[in-house]
């Protein structure tokens, strides 16, 4: 009703939780012909004006700049080999009086002889043997 399609709530496809995951792709699709005819925000004003619970998913924009999440230091930005910015997703377990330390992250294939050496037991001749047929880089 709130939406203006009242005949969705008495659609029998639609009158059970099992009919409405049958039927999902067209209620999906008759949901989003409806949504996209006015802004997020008036939606949601209407939602909640009804009743109805809702709220908006964000984008990842709108989620890097959100207010909780930097009050949250839940992203966190640092510099690469090279002066690139590298924006990474801060840890959500925080230790009062503890700062996090966040190295950026790797360059690609920048541990491959480390783990091939440390974790895998290989000498230099077997990782340059695999870099001669191009298994790694």
């Amino acid at each position: 009703d709130a939406i203006g399609r009242p005949d969705l709530g008495t659609d029998p496809r639609f009158a059970t939780n099992d009919g409405r995951v049958a039927h999902c792709d067209h209620l999906r699709a008759e949901l989003s012909a409806v949504l996209r005819t006015k802004p997020r925000r008036e939606w949601l004003a209407l939602l909640e004006e009804a009743d109805v619970p809702a709220d908006q998913v964000n984008t990842l924009a709108e989620i890097i700049d959100h207010p909780q999440v930097a009050a949250r230091d839940m992203v966190v930005r640092t510099r690469r080999e090279g002066g690139t910015e590298a924006v990474l997703a801060g840890s959500p377990i925080k230790v009062s009086g503890h700062r996090q330390h966040h190295d950026p992250p790797p360059r690609l294939g920048q541990h491959t002889d480390e783990v091939l050496r440390e974790i895998l037991g290989l000498d230099d001749a077997a990782r340059d043997r695999l870099r001669l047929d191009g298994v790694i880089g």
